[in-house]
């Protein structure tokens, strides 16, 4: 159960048994082959490792390369609702990654719905050398009014750092005086980088500020469907699929508005594009409402896009409308995927994404005649909130007995020893900080920043359109290959893959 009360979300660690180092198969990663013990239940061996048992290798790294921060993945859930300011108590090198935020989505995001081009507004209390030995408490107040005073937003939202959670900064008791003073929401949202190796928990940190201080109370039913993603890109083709069955999209957070999100207990159902930026929402919005979550059922590819319509269909008894929206987009769309899926059949690929991505796009690489080699998720849930399972446990078959799977929390340097050994056609990758090297060892590298490059049959066809074009002329890999140099010796990269004991 998810407590919507509590101070900050539960920890994906202690809540879903999450991991971030992992190196074996994908079987045993999801409990499934246990070495042949397993019962296909995707529950373990009953060894005592337990669901998702991860019977390769999980040893602790010996180092790190780099990683992710929650505190970043907490702005990029809530910068981006309209109308709204962000305070972040934190040394000013926190809110550095806001000038890509304000410029690639904020901006990009606003132009496609044709709403005012303003930036961002994230305000950083700057805490120094002696704000982490006295505290910063007085300058957070500070900050707070000047937001308000040059914005007077609907709602302030207040992000903590390793700093201000180390030195145990009482920013509650801050923000509800100034929410008492101001007259407006103020958001407290726990999201400190340094009680987690899992970045994802800053999704759940900001969901569940919403939740527990934006949310209210439904008065009625409405036509909406929670659609939780990260930036909404897709407004025009969700718009037109759910209106086949008379509903319409409500996007989380991102362009929407306060008072938007104060309602989304009122919802039909709610949906995500990923499972595991969805899942503390979701079900949160389930378990207190009564809200159905298809929190299962990412829409990548062409079968789950269309799975999701139909699973949305049932709850409203729409289910011929949506078959004949079907029916109308196969017949138009159907015939030049099949062409495309003739022209890949043979390419070899390895994935390396979130895990709400890399593994859902194993059937989107099937469906466009690509074989996955490898697949290398982020972080690894052994289960979804509500003891639902994993996307890599749901689409799990066996032809997928024997994959090679790792969980490598952005460590690049185990990602090219892969990439180097496999050799694969093309390397598909969707945080822009991760693979760009695997170029210049002559791989291609197709970057997947949109969220929305496999929904359904249009985004598919353009999928395999660039695939096609990068894995056809592959100069520019070859060139780059003979001219660039990556960061690593050739004695690391062709050492035999391992995670540990180098």
């Amino acid at each position: 159960m998810i407590n919507i009360n509590a101070k900050n979300a539960e920890s994906r660690s202690s809540r879903l048994d999450a991991i971030t180092n992992y190196d074996g198969t994908y079987a045993d990663l999801i409990g499934w082959q246990c070495h042949g013990k397993g019962d296909g239940s995707g529950r373990g061996c009953g060894q005592g490792f337990g669901r998702g048992c991860g019977c390769g290798s999980l040893e602790s790294r010996t180092m790190n390369q780099c990683s992710c921060c929650a505190s970043h993945t907490s702005m990029i859930t809530l910068s981006h609702i309209r109308n709204i300011c962000m305070v972040d108590h934190a040394p000013i090198g926190c809110i550095s990654s806001s000038i890509q935020m304000n410029n690639l989505q904020n901006k990009r995001g606003k132009m496609q719905r044709g709403l005012p081009q303003t930036n961002l507004r994230i305000f950083s209390t700057n805490m120094n050398e002696t704000d982490s030995v006295f505290g910063a408490a007085g300058k957070l107040e500070a900050t707070i009014r000047e937001a308000y005073r040059r914005y007077h937003p609907d709602a302030i939202l207040v992000t903590t750092s390793c700093v201000s959670g180390i030195i145990g900064e009482d920013v509650t008791s801050v923000t509800d005086a100034m929410a008492e003073e101001l007259g407006v929401p103020i958001l407290p949202v726990f999201c400190e980088g340094i009680k987690s190796k899992v970045w994802a928990d800053g999704f759940d940190a900001g969901q569940h500020a919403i939740l527990k201080y934006l949310v209210k109370e439904p008065e009625k039913k409405t036509n909406k469907v929670n659609f939780i993603n990260f930036y909404s890109g897709m407004k025009g083709p969700m718009t037109e699929m759910l209106a086949s069955i008379g509903l319409e999209p409500q996007f989380i957070a991102n362009f929407a508005t306060v008072e938007e999100l104060s309602h989304i207990s009122e919802a039909t159902a709610t949906a995500t594009i990923c499972g595991t930026v969805g899942t503390y929402l979701g079900q949160a919005l389930e378990e207190r409402y009564g809200i159905p979550f298809l929190g299962e059922i990412p829409p990548h590819g062409v079968a789950k896009y269309e799975e999701l319509l139909r699973a949305l269909a049932k709850i409203v008894g729409r289910e011929d409308d949506a078959e004949a929206f079907i029916a109308a987009k196969r017949e138009k769309f159907m015939p030049r995927l099949a062409e495309l899926r003739e022209q890949l059949t043979g390419l070899h690929a390895v994935i390396g994404m979130g895990p709400g991505f890399a593994f859902s796009y194993i059937p989107v690489m099937e469906e466009l005649g690509i074989t996955v080699d490898y697949v290398i998720g982020f972080h690894y849930d052994k289960y979804l909130d509500g003891n639902r399972k994993t996307i890599a446990e749901s689409i799990f078959n066996e032809r997928y007995t024997n994959m090679k799977a790792s969980i490598a929390d952005l460590q690049n340097f185990e990602i090219l020893r892969i990439i180097n050994e496999l050799k694969p056609d093309i390397f598909i990758n969707r945080h822009n900080n991760v693979g760009g090297d695997c170029m210049k060892l002559g791989v291609p590298l197709l970057f997947l920043g949109n969220e929305y490059s496999a929904f359904g049959y249009e985004p598919m066809i353009a999928l395999g359109e660039r695939i096609l074009d990068i894995t056809t002329n592959r100069n520019l890999y070859r060139n780059l290959a003979s001219h660039a140099k990556i960061p690593y010796k050739r004695e690391w990269l062709e050492r035999e893959l391992t995670l540990t004991g180098e």
